[in-house]
Order: structure tokens, then sequence, then C-alpha cells
């Protein structure tokens, strides 16, 4: 229907499901310095390449032009602007904001996408039982509809839980969730000695919501380092590389450190990819470092070797 308006005009650039051409809304999901583009960021195609497979974009964050790669467009970093979910919304505004709310949501989801609209917002409440073509409107077929939203509002995601399962606001540090893991992981051994674990078992959810978490974090870390590489990292082995072998060895080095740096709480200011050497009697310690240190070593070989790589191929390009 986009399409059809006549909004759009010009070549086009496709990936997977996804078609781009001028005029189309689109959404970066990938933090890329060197491009100048955010997770999150918002924009509109001004123009397409297409024997590059090139999109040009006007951020609306900064109203910015930016032109993103083919490389970016087909790792599927790219996507259409038109419908965000709640927690891509955050710090965007639009002139009339339209919020579909399912189960579980509550007062701190609901504050975020309904606060995005400078003009109007509107929230439809779902519910599962319905069939496709009964409508949903809170104001057309259903008005008792209002106690959910009520409910939703009266319902928080801060108070403190169990587990930390969500991506939504942090209720525990990162030493709390380690230290719940290592409760929960001992008493699933001490219960697996006596029974067996079923994979229904509330102690064994809590446990993959909490390791699920950490997971989800360290993503998150690896996110930020690549658009701003701390010191640390930097100092040792530069920034973040645009070609993709590099970029592959990069990350799996900063995947080590980063890894042995959140489990052995070594300091963000402590220099080197892994901090300092273990000092002390503790054997575990020391043995933790070492093997890190070898997974680290064989990625700046590997790095280092597709750095000569691409000299090499740089240098028969001249000839």
């Amino acid at each position: 229907r986009i399409a059809e308006s006549g909004l759009l005009h010009g070549p086009t650039v496709s990936t997977g499901d996804r078609t781009f051409q001028a005029g189309d809304r689109a959404m970066c999901l990938k933090n890329r310095s060197r491009l100048g583009v955010l997770n999150g960021d918002l924009a509109t195609v001004t123009a397409v390449d297409m024997e590059r497979r090139m999109v040009t974009l006007r951020l609306d964050r900064t109203d910015n032009v930016v032109t993103v790669p083919h490389w970016y467009i087909d790792e599927g970093n790219l996507d259409w602007g038109y419908a965000l979910t709640g927690h891509k919304a955050q710090g965007a505004t639009a002139r009339r904001a339209h919020t579909v709310a399912g189960d579980g949501v509550d007062r701190e989801w609901l504050y975020v996408t309904m606060s995005r609209g400078r003009e109007a917002n509107t929230i439809y409440l779902t519910d599962p039982d319905l069939n496709e073509s009964e409508c949903t409107h809170l104001t057309h077929q259903h008005p008792e509809r209002m106690p959910a939203l009520i409910t939703a509002l009266g319902r928080t995601a801060t108070e403190p839980a169990a587990s930390d399962s969500g991506r939504g606001p942090r209720t525990i540090t990162d030493g709390q969730l380690n230290e719940r893991l290592a409760a929960l992981e001992a008493q699933l051994e001490q219960r697996g000695a006596t029974k067996p674990v079923d994979d229904r078992d509330d102690l064994l959810a809590s446990y993959i919501a909490l390791h699920l978490e950490t997971r989800a974090r360290h993503r998150d870390r690896l996110d930020a380092i690549a658009y701003e590489p701390p010191g640390w990292i930097v100092d040792v082995i530069g920034e973040r590389p645009t070609e993709f072998d590099r970029r592959a060895a990069w990350d799996r080095i900063v995947d080590h450190a980063v890894s042995y740096r959140a489990e052995h709480a070594v300091a963000d200011q402590a220099s080197g990819l892994l901090g300092p050497q273990p000092e002390g009697d503790s054997t575990a310690e020391r043995v933790a470092w070492a093997i890190a240190k070898r997974k680290v070593e064989r990625g700046v070989s590997r790095l280092n070797l597709e750095d000569r790589n691409v000299e090499s191929a740089g240098g028969m390009s001249l000839r």
C-alpha cells in the first residue's frame, strides 16, 4: 500500500523479504561507529544505488545523511521503520502513536509506548481468545476491556522477583546475577543427587532464565564495545575493522576478553585485554587466566594474519 501511495520512487534494493526505495522509512539494527549509525536509529531512505547495493539514509536523530553499504544490509541490519517494538521506540517521537498491547504488559512498558506521540496516543488491547475476524479496538465492540488496561497500569516490572530474565529495567547487578546463578546451580546439583530434574521444575526454569539474561547482557556489552571500543581494547588490537574477515577475528578476541573480565570481575580501568595476571594461591584463577590468554593470543594471531592478507591484496591491486 505504501508503494501504491506514490511516496516511494527510484531504484530498489532487496534483502530477504525487505525492499527499500527512496521515501521508505527504515530502522538500523546494529551499532556501527564508522557508518555513524546506532542500533534503533530511525531514518528516511533518500537514495538507493542498485549496482553497489548501497542505501543512503537521513537519520531522525541527527538529521545527518549517511550511507550504509551492502554488507550492513545483507547482514540483516536494516529493517523497515514503519512500526517499532516498545523497547525500540524509547526516545523516539511521532505525531501520532498507535500501541498494540497484549498479555503481560506493565506500567513501565505502557508509559514508554504511550508517551511517544506528540498529538495523540492510541492503545489497542488484544485478546488471544478472540477470533481473527473480531475487532479488538477498545472503543469498538468490547468496551468492557477497560479493566484489563487498569490492571496493566497497576502492574510494575520493577518489583523484586526470583529471577531477572526480562529485557526491561534491571533489578539486580551483574555480581548479584552471578551469585544467584551459582546458588541455583548448587541447588540443582544437590537435587539431582536425590531425584531427576524435571524440565518443568521451577528451579530449573529460574536457572535457565538467569543464564539467558547473562548471555543477553554479554551481547549488550559487545554491541556497545563494537560502537565505541574502550582503551584497553584499542591499545592492543586497535579499532574494529571494516573488512569482514578482520572484523570477525576482532569480534572473537573481544568476546573472549569480555567474557573473562565479566566472570572474574576485572576492573574496567584495568589495562590489557584480560587485566593483570592473578596473584595469590588460587590455582583455579591462574589456570582460568592462562586459558583465556591462550584464546586471546590465538585470536590476535588470526587478526594479524588477516591484516597481512589485506596488505597483500592491496599490494597486488597496485601492480
